[in-house]
């Protein structure tokens, strides 16, 4: 074989090489996603809905091309879509059966034609993917609306002595001497029944007052966007779901999350905080699963870790996105029910946990990205809650200043806050949120000084702060300075709108009945020829 032979056959093997690791590469991603969407179907309370949202939005990510794929399932003629995009040339799709009927089809397109020459845009081998998805998920489909027809029942029995106890019926279907049969299980659940109706009781109280409410568990805020952040505790504290909280820096994700779990039936057991990005990465597994004595230098004890704690409470998750993959992998076997070793342990244990997780990142870019495993993004996922930046809920902002002059004032000789300053908080975009004025009241109250970015208010002269007023500054009543700027708020809302109440109203993000309420305490009236 002469030197060019050879030069051939190695470029030759190079090729299939590659070919073959292309192959298995998309083979890889393929099985995973078959694989994620099973893991789906195991969630508890499954229903089609939920299914087909998480379908479209796994599928994507499997194809060549994740960044302009966009994917739509149509089933029993409701329509779901990972993104918004309209129908073109360039898809695949195919049916989805329910005991050999079409009940619907899921679809693929490209939002733009790829940079390269091809026939089509898509391989065959993401056809047949396409194909695997819609079998499965037919078949997933059709276990969830037979679930549904045997769905446990509950029911009250009534003893001839007056007591009451509420009983958990399970029925499974089963072959029974060649004929179909039913299996049932009852079990006692009087005391969960008694749990969850005060919980619903207290949960119905709260929602029936929460409009009105200024301050939520320890949360403070009366703006449309928080009263929204409320009903959204409130509905994840009926659940036992996993939650994922979503905000900046310093909006109050640990609050929440506290809320949810003050709120739960899993109140009475632990809450238990891990900072993900706070733990160096060797240290993870003995952190979250303990260790036992012996299993290394050092352990001279056995040692608890965060799951154990956390046993039948919740594992407050801060930083999720911090957190590094092969513990996203083993927190991940905990969570389906796998269970976990401790280390230095051959014994397997199990803890029943809820996971709240807070990030102030974009989890679904992570997953693009590679930080983040999709299945395990879709366990932490299952309900979203989005905190609004201070920015954009301004009209809380004199709540907060009146709640952190309670705390600060109490120790300080300043009593309250200046007119000069008042103005500056409330035109301030606060870029580091709650905390960043919560820090910034506290440098005020400790040392006289108010300070926002580069700009800082001199601080009072005088003998510890005795005369809390800056020359100039006649009045110190807060708030009477918020009543001024809200007033002024109000006024150029109406005249930007002709005083068109309702569009003033949606100006200021306050209902019309709170914008009438602020006209009268204001002393404005609706002036004639107006129409609202």
């Amino acid at each position: 074989m002469n030197q060019n032979e050879l030069i051939e056959q190695i470029n030759s093997l190079k090729d299939q090489l590659k070919k073959t690791t292309f192959d298995l590469e998309k083979r890889k991603k393929e099985l995973h996603c078959l694989y994620t969407i099973s893991k789906i179907a195991e969630t508890e309370n499954l229903d089609i809905d939920f299914l087909m949202q998480q379908v479209v939005e796994i599928i994507p990510f499997s194809l060549q091309y994740p960044d302009i794929s966009a994917a739509t399932a149509v089933v029993l003629n409701k329509t779901y879509k990972n993104c918004p995009h309209a129908p073109n040339q360039w898809k695949i799709s195919a049916p989805i059966k329910f005991s050999g009927k079409k009940i619907g089809s899921l679809t693929v397109y490209l939002t733009r034609k790829p940079h390269q020459n091809l026939e089509t845009p898509f391989l065959k081998e993401e056809q047949d993917l396409i194909n695997a998805v819609c079998e499965r998920v037919g078949k997933i489909i059709q276990r969830i609306q037979i679930t549904e027809q045997l769905k446990a029942i509950e029911y009250e029995l009534h003893s001839k002595q007056g007591n009451r106890i509420w009983v958990e019926e399970n029925q499974t279907k089963i072959p029974w001497n060649s004929s179909p049969a039913l299996f049932s299980i009852l079990g006692d659940i009087t005391r969960e029944k008694e749990k969850e109706h005060l919980v619903t009781q207290e949960n119905i109280r709260l929602r029936s007052s929460i409009k009105e409410r200024y301050r939520f568990q320890n949360i403070i805020g009366m703006s449309p966007a928080m009263q929204h952040v409320y009903d959204q505790i409130l509905t994840a504290a009926n659940s036992d779901a996993n939650v994922s909280i979503y905000g900046e820096s310093g909006t109050g994700k640990e609050l929440v999350a506290r809320a949810i779990h003050d709120l739960s039936l899993r109140n009475a057991d632990a809450f238990v905080t891990i900072n993900c990005g706070a733990i160096p990465e060797p240290l993870m597994e003995s952190e979250f699963f303990g260790y036992k004595k012996g299993a290394f230098t050092g352990a001279v004890f056995d040692k608890h870790g965060y799951l154990d704690l956390a046993d039948t409470g919740t594992l407050f998750l801060d930083e999720i996105g911090d957190l590094p993959l092969s513990m996203q992998v083993k927190l991940l076997r905990a969570i389906d029910g796998g269970g976990y070793y401790p280390i230095g342990s051959q014994s397997k244990q199990t803890s029943d946990f809820r996971i709240i997780a807070a990030t102030n990142k974009n989890l679904k870019q992570l997953v693009g990205e590679g930080f983040m495993r999709e299945d395990f993004y879709y366990r932490i996922q299952v309900i979203p809650i989005f905190l609004p930046p201070l920015k954009d809920r301004k009209e809380d902002i004199p709540l907060l200043i009146d709640h952190f002059t309670d705390i600060y004032a109490k120790n300080s000789p300043l009593k309250k806050i200046p007119n000069h300053i008042a103005a500056q908080i409330l035109n301030h975009d606060w870029p580091g949120n709650i905390r960043e004025l919560q820090n910034a009241l506290l440098r005020f109250f400790s040392t006289g000084e108010f300070e926002i970015l580069n700009m800082t208010v001199k601080p009072i002269q005088s003998d510890h702060f005795k005369q809390s007023i800056p020359p100039g500054d006649t009045n110190t009543d807060l708030s009477h300075a918020i009543k001024t700027v809200e007033k002024e708020q109000i006024i150029n809302a109406l005249q930007s709108t002709n005083w068109h109440r309702s569009c003033a109203a949606a100006k200021l993000g306050i209902s019309r009945s709170t914008l009438f309420r602020r006209m009268k305490k204001h002393g404005l009236k609706l002036k004639r020829n107006v129409r609202y």
